[in-house]
């Protein structure tokens, strides 16, 4: 009896192992992983720096085995342009990923697929093309005023807790999309914050990191409790959301949108560009695609605000240049705009430079085949994922010149003006590409401009100030702690 289950467990293994190597043999050629787990365990603490020593002897493109998914790696420019461009049709789709799932609750437009992706992809855009641009602006300065009153509070004392910054983030977003701006000690923005803290914290940010790229750990009991842990901070948010929605559904005005939220609802009785029975099926995801937007801009713009005052500590020579560049535009004391940062080539070059140097996204989020397609002469078949390495194409040494060193400067042409080089795909290109960058640009550069000129970004003597070139890997890429001080100009 015992011979003949094992006979037949051996049996279905074999016949399961001879599909995985049917499909990889279809594939790039890539490194040969263990059973069961594939390349997991030496993927590293940044499996995008991995990928990219890997494509050095496998090429720009290649495929690896992580339990039993196997992926196809893009790892240059030319590969992702080829694959998300000029076939986006066919590369648009997201693979299956009980995580991201479950995390997003099945209402996420960037996890989700087919009719449901793209009508929410066209709601999101349209909200932030028709909204007033000096309006989002106002938003962003107002609140780099409320940052930097809170810096002034700190009195230079070390601060190691940056919670802040997440705050700022997402009360310029929460003010946007559901019309509320919450003071930093309030319980609503802390419930936000319990979720959004834990994608970019030192111990349950590398978890997910290791959660996305290998969903079967996570019944494993080592991964149970903080996979857990994430799945019970969704619960909370969503509840949150709920309420948001109830109110805004009886306090509904037609002839005054407050924000995301009543855009959605004003769709929802016009539909006047989109499918009636597609909206009125899926209003409530639509309206909570907002939950999306907020932490997707938390977390990635928050860590680059962190990296930004990483790189001003340990570069003191760019906080000094920003710091001349904005007393030469506008003094001590003048209020700086968007208006402003033609006049300040230096300041958009560092901010550049922050974003080719540390991807705030790495490896983005997979992409799914659903057809055949050819990315720089290997063919790629149906319902095969994708991944791009931002972080990899970004230090392409054929692209960027000693692409490890950060040098602001390759952003500042022969006669000092600020070039958005072309190469630059860290925000991700085609029908993915992110529908925040702009938004984003602005709060970096109104916030990091605003603190330079109010205060000097010292390291805490009795600290220890991390690598500039290891983070915590998780849905972006995060600074690991330190402890910083702003003392007032």
């Amino acid at each position: 009896m015992l011979i003949g289950i094992f006979s037949l467990l051996l049996f279905v293994l074999t016949l399961y192992y001879l599909q995985i190597w049917w499909k990889d043999k279809q594939l790039p050629p890539g490194p040969i992983g263990l059973p069961l787990v594939g390349y997991l365990p030496f993927l590293g603490r940044n499996p995008a720096l991995t990928y990219w020593k890997l494509s050095q002897k496998y090429g720009p493109v290649f495929s690896i085995r992580i339990g039993s998914n196997t992926m196809v790696i893009l790892n240059s420019k030319e590969a992702i342009i080829q694959a998300f461009s000029k076939q986006a049709r066919l590369t648009a789709d997201r693979p299956y990923n009980p995580v991201l799932l479950e995390m997003s609750r099945d209402k996420s437009i960037s996890m989700t697929s087919g009719q449901r992706w793209k009508t929410g992809r066209t709601l999101a855009m349209k909200f932030f093309k028709n909204f007033n641009k000096q309006m989002i602006e106002q938003i962003i300065t107002e609140e780099s005023e409320y940052l930097c009153n809170a810096l002034r509070e700190t009195g230079s004392k070390p601060m190691k807790d940056h919670t802040l910054f997440a705050k700022v983030v997402i009360n310029v977003t929460c003010s946007m999309l559901i019309g509320t701006r919450f003071s930093y000690d309030d319980q609503g923005l802390g419930r936000l914050l319990s979720y959004t803290s834990q994608l970019s914290d030192e111990y349950d940010g590398d978890i997910l990191g290791i959660l996305l790229i290998a969903p079967f750990v996570r019944h494993l009991p080592f991964f149970k409790q903080s996979y857990k842990k994430l799945l019970q901070g969704v619960v909370i948010i969503e509840a949150e959301m709920d309420k948001i929605i109830k109110e805004h559904r009886q306090s509904y005005d037609k002839n005054y949108s407050r924000d995301y939220v009543d855009f959605i609802l004003k769709e929802l009785k016009s539909s006047s560009t989109l499918n009636d029975k597609d909206l009125i099926e899926d209003q409530d995801n639509y309206i909570q695609t907002a939950f999306d937007l907020i932490v997707a801009a938390t977390d990635t713009t928050s860590s680059t605000l962190r990296w930004c005052l990483l790189a001003l500590i340990i570069y003191p020579e760019c906080q000094k240049k920003i710091s001349d560049e904005i007393y030469d535009v506008m003094g001590s004391s003048g209020k700086i705009e968007m208006k402003h940062q033609d006049r300040m080539p230096y300041t958009r070059a560092f901010i550049q430079e922050i974003l080719r140097y540390q991807s705030p996204v790495p490896l983005a989020i997979a992409h799914n085949t659903t057809g055949e397609v050819n990315i720089v002469g290997f063919k790629i078949p149906r319902n095969t994922m994708i991944v791009p390495n931002l972080w990899g194409s970004q230090r392409d040494p054929a692209i960027f010149q000693n692409p490890d060193e950060f040098q602001p400067e390759r952003f500042i042409d022969s006669d000092g003006q600020f070039v958005n080089n072309e190469n630059f795909v860290s925000f991700c290109i085609g029908n993915r590409h992110c529908v925040g960058e702009q938004i984003a640009r602005m709060q970096l550069f109104i916030f990091i401009t605003n603190i330079v000129q109010k205060f000097k970004i010292c390291a805490s003597k009795n600290e220890t100030l991390p690598s500039f070139n290891e983070g915590v890997f998780s849905i972006g890429y995060s600074p690991h702690d330190f402890a910083v001080e702003f003392h007032q100009k």
